[in-house]
């Protein structure tokens, strides 16, 4: 099982501070993931936001890219029916030249309404959406000219150059939430990034047979912190958890896209199974029996949670990095 760290670059007014400070300081510890023993670095993605939650993925990664040599680069996710897919496909193409074949593309069809309303999208049909993007997204890394015609997009004679390193281009992983979004994924023939639990791997995998295909790879995310010693140290990690979850919980209640949406509150977010906390041999045991439970392929980490003082999250990615990481397959 491979591991990796997500950065959100978020800035919430109560923990302000300067954006290019926050920045530099971001993308250092993302440099630092490959010099811990990391896997992998990963991004995310949203609009409109108050704490500048990272709106430009790409950009990112090509940055991290040129001051690292070894760790994949990826997106969990990109929210495609926001984007020109071309344009996207041309940027992507750019950074995995610039990492020598290093990008992992991840991509979401989003559920914030208030991004679909600043960018005048259809917020029910993004599924559709995000399926044509991806179709768009292969023909324009065959390095051949192609017309498109779609319910949302259209070119004409158009060769996107150049191609990205990875031939065919980098690996498509999609995420979801819904049962529905799930199996769209299986069916464009992508692999996974869960955001829920177990049970979606499971929906994910018997979708994937059900089409004759073998199921593609699984990265999932959770949140992490590594205490010293004891669990107490955790109350200063709690306002910024917190914070987070809160907007989550928001978020997914105005999204509506499973039946718990509407009734969940952002308690009902606080769930601690999905947060790997404590010392390190804790955390070790956690995860070993999550990886044994789920059989999945990356496990993705969220450190740094939103306004956090940079060194308490520094310290915990550097316990983990010498206390957890060598002991996992």
């Amino acid at each position: 099982m491979k591991t990796g760290c997500l950065f959100d670059f978020r800035n919430p007014p109560q923990w302000a501070q300067p954006y290019a400070d926050l920045y530099n300081d971001t993308i250092d510890d993302m440099v630092a993931v490959e010099e811990l023993g990391f896997d992998t670095a990963w991004t995310t993605e949203h609009h409109f936001l108050e704490d500048g939650y990272l709106p430009s993925q790409l950009a990112v990664l090509s940055a991290v890219a040129a001051r690292t040599q070894r760790i994949g680069l990826g997106t969990f996710v990109l929210l495609l029916p926001l984007h020109d897919p071309v344009r996207v496909a041309e940027d992507a193409a750019v950074v995995d030249l610039i990492s020598r074949g290093r990008l992992i593309l991840g991509l979401g069809q989003g559920y914030r309404v208030g991004e679909f309303t600043g960018f005048e999208k259809d917020h029910k049909r993004r599924g559709s959406a995000l399926s044509e993007g991806i179709d768009i997204l292969r023909k324009s890394w065959s390095g051949e000219t192609f017309s498109h015609a779609g319910k949302f997009w259209s070119y004409t004679d158009i060769m996107v150059t150049p191609t990205p390193a990875q031939p065919g281009g980098p690996p498509l992983m999609a995420g979801a939430r819904s049962k529905k979004g799930i199996q769209r994924v299986a069916r464009m023939d992508c692999h996974f990034l869960p955001i829920g639990n177990t049970e979606d791997i499971d929906i994910y995998r018997t979708a994937c047979t059900d089409l004759g295909r073998e199921p593609g790879q699984v990265r999932i995310l959770r949140s992490c912190y590594v205490t010293e010693k004891e669990d107490s140290e955790l109350e200063k990690v709690w306002p910024h958890v917190n914070y987070q979850v809160d907007y989550y919980a928001k978020w997914m209640h105005e999204a509506n896209d499973k039946p718990e949406d509407r009734t969940n509150t952002s308690d009902g977010f606080r769930d601690l199974s999905n947060f790997f906390t404590g010392p390190p041999q804790k955390v070790l045991d956690e995860i070993k029996a999550f990886e044994a439970e789920s059989g999945i392929d990356e496990l993705v980490l969220f450190f740094h949670f939103p306004g956090m003082d940079r060194a308490v999250s520094r310290g915990s990615m550097q316990r983990f990095a010498a206390d957890v990481l060598p002991h996992l397959s």
